[in-house]
C-alpha cells in the first residue's frame, strides 16, 4: 500500500503538469494495488476512482470520467452515507463533466443535488464547495 500511495502521489504531479497519460498509468497501477489489497468497497479505492474521473475529464474521455465518478460516488455513499462532503465532492464533479460534455441541464441539476447536501450538513457560503457550485452553476446558466 505504500507503493500504491507513492504512485498516487506522483500521478498528482504529474497530473499538476498535465500529462494526464502519464497520470493515468500511476492512477491505474494504484486502483489495481488498492482493489488487491482492499477490497473493491474501500474509501481508498473511491479516492483513486475519483483521481482518475479527474484525469479522464481533463483528457476529454468523459464517458470513462463518468463511469469512475459513479463507481467512487457508490462506494462513498455505503461508506459515508448519502449526505456527506465527500458524495457532495463527487457530484459535484460528476456535474463539471456533463457540463463539459453540454449536458448544462444535468449539470445544474447534479450541482444542485450537491448544493442540498452541503446545506443538510450546515455548509454556509464560507464553505469552498458552496463557493465552487456556485461558480459553476452562474457559468452554465
Amino acid at each position: 500500500l505504500a507503493v500504491a500511495l507513492a504512485l498516487s502521489s506522483i500521478a498528482n504531479l504529474l497530473g499538476r503538469q498535465q500529462l494526464y497519460d502519464k497520470a493515468m498509468v500511476l492512477l491505474e497501477e494504484t486502483l489495481r494495488i488498492r482493489l488487491l489489497h482492499l477490497g473493491p468497497d474501500h474509501e481508498d479505492v473511491a479516492a483513486i476512482l475519483f483521481a482518475i474521473g479527474v484525469a479522464f475529464d481533463k483528457r476529454m474521455e468523459y464517458t470513462s470520467a463518468m463511469m469512475a465518478y459513479t463507481d467512487a460516488l457508490r462506494i462513498r455513499k455505503m461508506r459515508f452515507g448519502d449526505k456527506s462532503i465527500e458524495v457532495a465532492e463527487t457530484l459535484t464533479n460528476i456535474g463539471i463533466v456533463k457540463g463539459n460534455d453540454s449536458d448544462l441541464q444535468g449539470a445544474i441539476e447534479t450541482w444542485e443535488e450537491a448544493l442540498e447536501i452541503l446545506v443538510d450538513l450546515g455548509c454556509d457560503e464560507n464553505h469552498p464547495l458552496i463557493g465552487i457550485l456556485a461558480g459553476h452553476r452562474e457559468v452554465a446558466k
